[in-house]
């Protein structure tokens, strides 16, 4: 009789054990593989995240760096036009200052020889006037 009670109890000791091992072996891999799910995800999201984080500081970047290419382009060239601009009316505003200081200059000269050579004239008329006179009288 205590045989069979020793092995019942033997095979019942084993059982549980067997069973405590496999039911602790199962919940062992369920969780190795959950954790690793999980941290497969993680690493996933960091990666996608480092990812974003690369695309977006490179477009602003080049966002960045167009801006101010364009910027400067559309700056050098109003700066130019601007230049060329004030630079032809200056231009102009002396060619036609010169030209009304040029040209008053020839009427002045021009009527003050015009009144010399009528003052000349009427004096020489007088002194002839006035030498017929003297010799006919």
């Amino acid at each position: 009789m205590i045989t069979i009670t020793t092995t019942f109890t033997i095979i019942i000791t084993m059982t549980f054990t067997t069973f405590t091992i496999i039911t602790t072996m199962i919940f062992i891999t369920f969780t190795t593989i959950i954790t690793m799910t999980f941290t497969a995800f993680t690493i996933i999201i960091i990666t996608f995240t480092i990812f974003t984080i690369i695309i977006t500081i490179t477009f602003t970047t080049i966002t960045i760096i167009t801006t101010m290419i364009f910027t400067i382009i559309i700056t050098i060239t109003f700066t130019t036009f601007t230049i060329i601009i004030t630079m032809t009316f200056t231009t102009f505003t002396i060619i036609i200052t010169r030209t009304f200081t040029i040209i008053t200059i020839i009427i002045t000269r021009t009527f003050t020889i015009i009144i010399t050579m009528m003052f000349t004239t009427i004096t020489i008329i007088t002194i002839t006037f006035t030498t017929i006179t003297t010799i006919f009288t």
